[in-house]
């Protein structure tokens, strides 16, 4: 199973309150440290604990985890990215046989696009045939007829 974006910044924002809750625990036991270590008394000066620089970088990069988990929780999406056209295009084929099959491929082979005409001519198939391919594939949503001037042109989804 892959992880969205969504999932990732979930986990994101969790490390991030984590390491937030890990930051205060060792600056508090640092600073009872620093306290226990001093044998002054209460009136001694190294009492009053000082935080660290590296507790402030530390934060910092804890506080941009956050946000950048906050960005892809709500962004979402899926981090495997969609096919292309092509891709899509020859996923499709292995589904279908037949002329429907090279109807579709030699559709796929022009870019996507085709005149209808041009189907009949390059395939040898009559016309009444090309049209009953197409309207077969164009109720399996894979392929939709575009009307232009007194012919169709045929683009695959």
């Amino acid at each position: 199973m892959r992880a969205g974006l969504r999932e990732v910044g979930i986990v994101l924002i969790l490390l991030a309150v984590f390491l937030v809750a890990l930051l205060s625990v060792l600056l508090d036991t640092l600073a009872d440290m620093s306290t226990q270590s001093c044998t002054c008394g209460e009136s001694c000066e190294m009492i009053h604990f000082k935080v660290p620089p590296v507790f402030y970088g530390g934060l910092a990069g804890v506080v941009i985890l956050f946000f950048i988990g906050i960005y892809l929780a709500l962004k979402g999406g899926r981090l495997d990215q969609e096919p292309s056209g092509r891709e899509k295009w020859l996923e499709n084929l292995g589904s279908l046989d037949g002329d429907e099959k090279t109807v579709y491929q030699l559709i796929s082979d022009s870019g996507g696009t085709i005149f209808q005409s041009e189907i009949s001519e390059k395939t040898g198939l009559s016309k009444v045939k090309v049209t009953r391919n197409l309207d077969r594939l164009e109720s399996k949503n894979l392929l939709e007829r575009r009307r232009r001037g007194l012919t169709n042109i045929v683009v695959l989804k």
